[in-house]
């Protein structure tokens, strides 16, 4: 035989509820009957619940929940009171202590101790304060708070923000509304923080004024430290809250070495459209002087591509202006352009710089894997598949390309250069039509050296031929079922040219 344990109710917790009631304004429920005599009978309940059936119910799907009321709508959403021990006057105060658990609509605070006055909306928290906001989780030891509008203070309070994977502390933290408030002397990071060991980035300021709405944090009088460690000190410095994309200093980079001294460069990021972005960095270089780098990002819908450029109006050193010049671009032609063609592939990957000396004094800013043979290239491909033509059915491949190369000579270390091709042109074709298989690539090139001049004249002496190449394949191949026919027996029939 199984034994049943009537269920427990503490005094305690129902004098807490019945208190709430009474405090939010009196208790609603549904009244009994006056008597017995006034309930109809079973058969005609069940009649009436037969006749009168509710249609079924159907369930939506939906991926967020709809959001919680505000203003005026919000003030009137119920207000849910744990704790050990509660106080109240109706329609004046509460005062909650003993593990209390304070929540109104999208607000919970948790605390030693809550005061909440009822006509003001503002709830005074004390020891061990944690409040949960929107993802957000804020912890102290004291809190002033008008609820629905989200406003008041939190002194000595740590901060985490979730959804953004950052977070900090302040001696003071000053809420203006739901989604904008201001730390006083604040530390704050997006750096993992949960080990022993501190954050290797932190941003340290007299204030900091965050907004999770735009998403972007303003600090005032701001050190930025890596591995305790200042490495730069701005007035007012702008940063993103997460991973999006905010205009914004970035952190600086200093370089040492024998040729140029000593450089200092400070990146500024522009974002520009959410698909384009530049980032732009002045540089002081002791020896040589001003320079400055940029670099232009694109995305469309069937292109993109990276322009960058080097610049330096007057070096002190070579006595000159000198740059350097990088272009990338992928793109497509849309489907089905010109009729039934599959669409136009094309590419440029271009790098060209100033001088031969270039690659000495600064060599990685060329962008090349080989810092003396800088290419420039240039390639169009157009696949397309036909059917129904008196070639059956056909595919393949058209080609453009363009292939140069800058050399930077050096008189003590002559290098080869290797061929241009100006230009390469060619096409691939497969295809099957009466019972036969068929394929011919054909391709011209013509093959050039860089010429003299910047290249220092080594190349082009005559020692290595250049000139134009054509060729030509095919063959060609019966199907299976002409084998077949043809030669039973055998397993393949085929011919070349």
């Amino acid at each position: 035989m199984r034994s049943s344990v009537p269920p427990v109710f503490p005094l305690q917790h129902i004098a807490l509820a019945c208190a709430l009631a009474v405090l939010l304004g009196g208790w609603h429920g549904t009244a009994p009957a006056q008597d017995a005599a006034e309930k109809p009978s079973a058969a005609a309940s069940s009649a009436s619940a037969t006749s009168s059936q509710p249609p079924s119910t159907a369930l939506i799907p939906s991926t967020r929940l709809d959001p919680l009321p505000a203003g005026d709508a919000g003030a009137q959403l119920p207000i849910v009171l744990r704790a050990r021990s509660l106080s109240a006057r109706p329609e004046l105060d509460a005062v909650a202590e003993g593990d209390v658990e304070f929540r109104r609509g999208g607000v919970v605070i948790r605390a030693d101790k809550i005061t909440y006055d009822v006509p003001l909306d503002r709830a005074t928290a004390s020891g061990g304060v944690q409040v949960l906001r929107s993802g957000a989780v804020y912890s102290g030891p004291e809190l002033q708070l008008s609820v629905q509008r989200f406003e008041g203070y939190f002194l000595d309070p740590r901060f985490d923000f979730p959804l953004l994977g950052a977070g900090g502390r302040a001696d003071r933290l000053d809420f203006l509304d739901s989604t904008r408030s201001v730390a006083t002397n604040a530390s704050y990071t997006s750096c993992p923080r949960d080990g022993p060991e501190p954050p290797d980035w932190v941003l340290q300021a007299r204030s900091v004024k965050i907004d999770l709405a735009t998403g972007v944090g303003v600090a005032e009088h701001a050190k930025l430290r890596f591995l305790d460690t200042t490495i730069l000190a701005w007035p007012s410095l702008r940063f993103p809250l997460g991973d999006q994309r905010v205009s914004g200093w970035l952190p600086p980079s200093i370089n040492i070495d024998n040729r140029s001294g000593v450089e200092v460069a400070v990146p500024y990021y522009w974002n520009i459209a959410p698909n384009r972005d530049a980032t732009i960095t002045p540089r002081i270089i002791t020896r040589r002087g001003f320079g400055l780098d940029g670099e232009f990002r694109y995305l469309q819908s069937s292109d993109e591509g990276t322009v960058g450029l080097s610049w330096l109006p007057d070096d002190r050193v070579a006595r000159s202006a000198r740059h350097a010049v990088r272009w990338l671009h992928d793109g497509r032609l849309n489907s089905g352009w010109l009729g039934g063609l599959q669409g136009l592939r094309y590419r440029v990957d271009a790098v060209r710089v100033s001088d031969n000396n270039w690659w000495k004094d600064f060599p990685n800013a060329s962008g090349s894997l080989t810092t003396r043979l800088l290419p420039s290239r240039a390639a169009a491909e157009l696949p397309f598949a036909r059917s129904g033509s008196s070639l059956g059915r056909i595919e393949g491949l058209a080609y453009a390309r363009l292939a140069s190369w800058q050399v930077l000579q050096d008189t003590d270390s002559i290098i080869t250069s290797p061929y241009q091709r100006r230009p390469q042109i060619g096409a691939r074709i497969a295809g099957e039509a009466a019972g036969w298989e068929y394929s011919a690539t054909t391709e011209f090139n013509r093959f050039t050296l860089p010429g003299d001049g910047s290249n220092g004249g080594v190349n082009n002496n005559g020692s290595r031929p250049q000139g134009d190449r054509l060729h030509l394949l095919a063959d060609d191949a019966a199907t299976a079922e002409v084998r077949r026919l043809l030669e039973p027996g055998s397993s393949k029939s085929r011919r070349s040219a």
